[in-house]
């Protein structure tokens, strides 16, 4: 406590003590052996933290699983629309955000529905957060694949969605307009035999729009038009 004069309520912390012991707790992998957690301990005050531990650590499992579960579901969505293999650093996010803009641009210069689509907020957050978004992916992989419980925790605890969720919003928002652009574009071009000329010529912006979402990192090919 703080304070000579009167009680006080305040404490001091030593960041650099707690640092040190978290990460001693995170290089270890939280593991404790029956031994470690001294159930048997005769004091009853330290008996009772090794049986709250222990009541934790068999649930690690069942949260670990629920929580792979919801991360593996959004890296699928994430995987359908991109390679995330060519994910590598912040510039493939940025490329990609850039793809998306130039497409909406373009809707809207066109004056087509899907303009009202874009969502400039959320555009912004993820080309500001590009470096975040690719850790997060990485992460959200690396869970997946980890079979150790408390190491996957640990993962988990770095809350790799928080980051994920935007992106792979904007992602299927994007991919869904352009199939919406594309039968647009095909029920004005389908007009009267007469206008068909004008009209693949009125159209062509849009066409080139949606040739070069096409070409996002090369791996959106099957979602984007064929």
């Amino acid at each position: 406590p703080q304070g000579t004069a009167i009680n006080s309520t305040n404490y001091e912390y030593d960041y650099m003590a707690l640092n040190k012991a978290v990460r001693k707790v995170i290089n270890s992998g939280l593991k404790y052996t029956e031994n470690d957690l001294q159930l048997d301990d005769p004091v009853k005050k330290r008996r009772i933290i090794s049986e709250h531990l222990k009541k934790i650590l068999d649930r690690v499992g069942t949260v670990v699983d629920e929580e792979k579960l919801v991360i593996k579901s959004k890296i699928d969505v994430l995987k359908n629309l991109v390679d995330v293999d060519d994910l590598e650093d912040e510039d493939d996010i940025k490329d990609i955000i850039a793809e998306i803009k130039k497409f909406y641009n373009q809707a809207q210069n066109s004056h087509m529905s899907i303009a009202t689509h874009y969502d400039n907020t959320k555009v912004n957050a993820c080309g500001k957060n590009a470096s975040t978004i690719v850790s997060a992916i990485k992460n959200a992989i690396q869970i997946d694949e980890t079979q150790d419980n408390i190491e996957a925790l640990i993962k988990i605890s770095r809350d790799p969605l928080k980051s994920i969720n935007d992106f792979v919003s904007l992602l299927s928002q994007a991919e869904s307009d352009v199939q919406k652009a594309k039968a647009e574009i095909t029920s004005r071009t389908t007009g009267d035999a007469s206008e068909e000329v004008d009209n693949a010529t009125d159209y062509s912006a849009e066409k080139s729009a949606l040739e070069r979402c096409k070409s996002i990192l090369e791996e959106v090919e099957s979602k984007y038009v064929d």
